[in-house]
């Protein structure tokens, strides 16, 4: 019986789910990875700067542009299943550091602080509202955009006074735990994309797709910001597929040549 690739996932899916809800809050959520295998690595390249530019844009903000502008679009190609990024300094995070002193003199917890963040930073459906042949769909957005909009949530409100986060705790930008680095051309730090494939897909039609993406959102990257590919398997498949051709070739050629001898 042939199980496939789909069905064995879906199986082990829905033990992952079983367990997740037996795992603490905070400890994380385990996932599967792409359906992909070691030769799925079709496609990387490095987030480049041009000489004239180079003041301009730091690693942490090349990093940005791949992670918001580039992997998102390159992730809507039929037949990639991934798009991995390394590199570009330390990755920025918004970080709320709380000053318990005030926590404690207020009657504050550091639960109620985290609470807050978490309810004001989503969006939440209303319903709708019929009208004549319309329907008119409602919606709260409660995203935040900046840190002066974090600074300003309500924590709490004692005595009619509300108890914003700015009163509790400093807010600024931070960084996630760094495992390591890219580098390249003797140039300091890099910011490095790799394009997974999906198993099975067919590789030339992949690439041709990811070139053709890479066209377009060039035109769309800040000025003076490239993509500067440096591996693409399209020119191995190109060296194989003719490395074939030449030996079938000169296989049909010595037979033909070899017919024309009599040997005793």
């Amino acid at each position: 019986m042939l199980w496939g690739t789909f069905l064995p996932r879906q199986l082990i899916a829905e033990k992952i789910k079983s367990a997740s809800e037996k795992i603490p809050e905070g400890f994380g959520t385990p996932e599967m990875g792409p359906i992909t295998t070691g030769l799925g690595e079709i496609y990387q390249y490095i987030l480049d700067v041009e000489p004239e530019f180079k003041n301009r844009y730091s690693a942490e903000d090349l990093r940005t542009i791949q992670d918001w502008v580039v992997k998102r679009q390159l992730s809507g190609i039929p037949g990639v299943v991934e798009v991995n990024t390394w590199g570009g300094g330390f990755l920025k995070q918004y970080e709320v550091a709380i000053d318990t002193e005030k926590l404690n003199a207020m009657a504050i917890s550091a639960r109620d602080v985290f609470t807050a963040l978490e309810m004001n930073n989503s969006v939440s459906g209303g319903g709708y509202i019929e009208k004549v042949n319309q329907a008119f769909f409602i919606r709260g957005e409660g995203l935040v955009s900046s840190l002066e909009d974090i600074r300003n949530i309500v924590v709490k409100n004692t005595d009619g006074l509300p108890i914003y986060i700015k009163d509790v705790a400093k807010v600024g930008f931070g960084s996630a735990t760094r495992f390591g680095a890219i580098t390249g051309n003797g140039e300091g730090e890099k910011v490095l994309g790799q394009v997974m494939m999906l198993k099975d897909a067919n590789s030339k039609k992949v690439i041709e797709a990811v070139k053709e993406r890479v066209a377009e959102i060039s035109k769309s990257l800040p000025e003076g910001v490239y993509i500067n590919a440096f591996l693409d398997r399209s020119e191995l498949i190109a060296k194989t597929t003719f490395t074939v051709t030449e030996n079938l070739v000169l296989g049909v050629f010595n037979c033909h040549f070899c017919g024309g001898f009599t040997f005793r």
